[in-house]
């Protein structure tokens, strides 16, 4: 029954982007963040290599202070960019969500729509970031070690299945806290816990989409080819991803279809029985 219940959701979300092509917007905005970015690190690139030609033809007893030029040189560029660009793809990604939630109320999504959702939902959506990229940052090396871990014991055991399995579970997590956030008006940990708590109890359908897109995204490069996907690849996988959270988003609205946050909060702390609504 899950699964005949996704492929509607696959259906009529097919049929709204078609009829609804607004919703694609954030695609082109992305290229445009893209070259900037791809401009500011050949700059950057380009300033070290002027910087350090010295050094590069130095003796071989310069080459520590060589690099910790680098490490210092690099260390502000890459701060300045993770802010610069950082704000740039929330306020999209936000825009983005606004687009698609008012496509499921029923409303045209425009570019007026998508500046509502940058001024409604942007400081949580960029806060939200903020917090789970440093909270990730911080823990990198317990991470890391138990990640090697995993991976020497139970991937080699499984063929390297487990490990897809983990990166699946852990995008399943996260993926819908900007869709609770704007839909249900959150603060950015409800919405991380109604996201944790909707992967939970329905970790069939969530996961299910998580991996389709990514294979999706994947099947496009072997189609395509690398030359194609060179010049095309930022149009191809863009159109993919903003349809997978359409469905994403259809998912999450059928399956926590209930009149407020309360409700809905009650309903996924209780377990359900996989796949059913959360009512």
């Amino acid at each position: 029954m899950w699964f005949e219940n996704l492929m509607d959701d696959f259906k009529s979300s097919l049929q709204s982007a078609f009829d609804n092509q607004g919703i694609f917007i954030p695609i082109f905005l992305k290229l445009g963040v893209g070259i900037l970015m791809a401009a500011y690190f050949v700059y950057f690139l380009i300033k070290w290599i002027v910087g350090s030609s010295y050094f590069l033809s130095a003796p071989y007893r310069l080459f520590p202070e060589l690099i910790w030029r680098t490490f210092k040189g690099a260390a502000v560029p890459i701060i300045v960019a993770y802010i610069l660009f950082g704000l740039l793809y929330a306020v999209i990604e936000v825009g983005q969500i606004n687009l698609l939630s008012a496509l499921m109320r029923g409303q045209k999504p425009t570019m007026q729509v998508f500046k509502e959702g940058i001024g409604h939902y942007f400081g949580k959506v960029f806060g939200g970031r903020l917090f789970i990229h440093l909270l990730a940052l911080i823990l990198s090396p317990i991470l890391l070690i138990l990640g090697v871990i995993y991976a020497l014991t139970v991937g080699i055991l499984s063929g390297g299945w487990a490990i897809v399995l983990l990166t699946v579970t852990i995008q399943a997590l996260f993926a819908s806290w900007t869709i609770a956030l704007v839909h249900h008006d959150l603060g950015f940990f409800e919405a991380l816990g109604m996201s944790f708590k909707l992967a939970r109890y329905q970790y069939k359908t969530v996961a299910l989409i998580v991996w389709s897109s990514a294979v999706l995204q994947a099947y496009a490069i072997g189609i395509f080819g690398p030359v194609g996907i060179f010049f095309a690849g930022w149009f191809i996988g863009g159109v993919i991803s903003i349809y997978m959270k359409l469905v994403l988003y259809k998912a999450y609205v059928r399956l926590t279809e209930v009149d407020t946050y309360s409700d809905v909060e009650a309903s996924l702390m209780s377990p359900v029985e996989d796949e059913t609504p959360l009512t």
